[in-house]
């Protein structure tokens, strides 16, 4: 079972109009959640309502020793463990409710897995009041550094949300072929259906390693779905549930640690990038990466690459190319020249791919 439930538990007593439900609830992976709630209903014809002034009065306990369940509802996609104890006391009317209480967090993980991405001992603290939930204090560990989180999320409709992230050196990306360490500060403000991410990051070290490009490549008439749904779960499309969009604007700044390999060049690169996403969803870059030192494989040849410029004008992954790469140790400056896109679609005329002119000064 995906709670894991070994008792349940809800009575309801009725005396005239006053109304009191408890509620009981046990299960090796939920935890202890218990609670009490009053309040008052009104006949009204041959039945009974619950009006929105009626008056609530109630209480809420959790003790959850583990959260791996709530990975399950999301398919896999996300990996969530740790310890939450909360306690809730509950007043107000059944049409404006009030919340006041605290949530405690601690030996939190959180993982997604298609992205190499883990973050462990996390803490959490925060409070329920007015309406929303406090964040007052959270930290989570990467493979090295930290992120600290702060600011509050609204639980009544409209919904509403202001979050504020501080990367401080935090291993965000670590596998075999991209490293990423991060310093800055993300911004996530909510509202209902959109999530808008705003604030300027700085990678104080980052490592992108591309597959070589001898590589067979699926056709561009080959569609691949990389979402895996686990045996004997569910996923719903996308009439199933609420859309929410995401949107970016970030300040991107590379630092002087970012090494780049693969089709045969192996570099260290600088510079400061926009991200943004277009209407579409897609993410957009524009800005200019600058070639600080490194090498090319040419014909066989290792070149050195005394300049270089990488223009993102919008696409992620087709760049405008401006490289000079020359041969040392020999009487004359032999080279190439590498300028044009980095990709095109099979349909674009040649003269718009990527172009690499031989030069030779002086002339052999």
């Amino acid at each position: 079972m995906l709670l894991g439930l070994s008792a349940a538990r809800l009575d309801l007593v009725a005396q005239q109009n006053a109304v009191t439900a408890t509620l009981s609830v046990q299960g090796a992976k939920l935890g202890d959640v218990s609670g009490r709630m009053a309040s008052r209903v009104t006949r009204k014809g041959i039945g009974w309502t619950l009006p929105d002034i009626a008056p609530l009065d109630g209480e809420l306990t959790l003790d959850a020793r583990t959260l791996a369940w709530l990975g399950a509802i999301t398919g896999g996609d996300v990996e969530i463990d740790g310890r939450i104890a909360a306690s809730v006391r509950i007043n107000g009317t059944v049409g404006n409710p009030r919340t006041v209480g605290t949530l405690q967090g601690e030996q939190l993980r959180l993982a997604f897995p298609a992205y190499d991405i883990r973050l462990t001992k996390g803490t959490i603290a925060g409070t329920f009041d007015a309406g929303r939930f406090n964040l007052v204090k959270s930290i989570f560990h990467g493979d090295a550094g930290s992120v600290r989180a702060s600011g509050f999320v609204g639980l009544t409709e409209p919904l509403a949300g202001d979050i504020t992230l501080d990367f401080d050196q935090l291993q965000a990306i670590n596998d075999p072929s991209r490293t990423l360490k991060l310093s800055g500060q993300l911004r996530a403000k909510f509202t209902t259906g959109l999530i808008a991410l705003t604030g300027s990051l700085g990678a104080t070290e980052g490592r992108i390693r591309l597959a070589d490009a001898s590589v067979p490549r699926l056709g561009n008439d080959v569609v691949v779905n990389r979402t895996v749904t686990p045996k004997g779960a569910t996923r719903k499309g996308s009439s199933g549930g609420r859309t929410i969009k995401l949107t970016a604007d970030l300040d991107m700044d590379l630092g002087n640690r970012f090494a780049f390999e693969g089709r045969g060049a192996k570099a260290v690169l600088s510079g400061r990038m926009r991200v943004q996403t277009a209407p579409t969803g897609a993410l957009r870059i524009t800005g200019i990466v600058r070639v600080e030192e490194g090498t090319v494989m040419v014909y066989g040849k290792v070149l050195d690459i005394e300049r270089g410029t990488i223009t993102f004008t919008g696409p992620i992954d087709n760049p405008q190319l401006n490289l000079t790469a020359t041969r040392r140790g020999i009487p004359h400056r032999v080279g190439v020249q590498v300028t044009g896109l980095a990709l095109e679609p099979r349909a674009m005329r040649l003269a718009l791919e990527p172009r690499a002119m031989l030069f030779s000064e002086p002339s052999m």
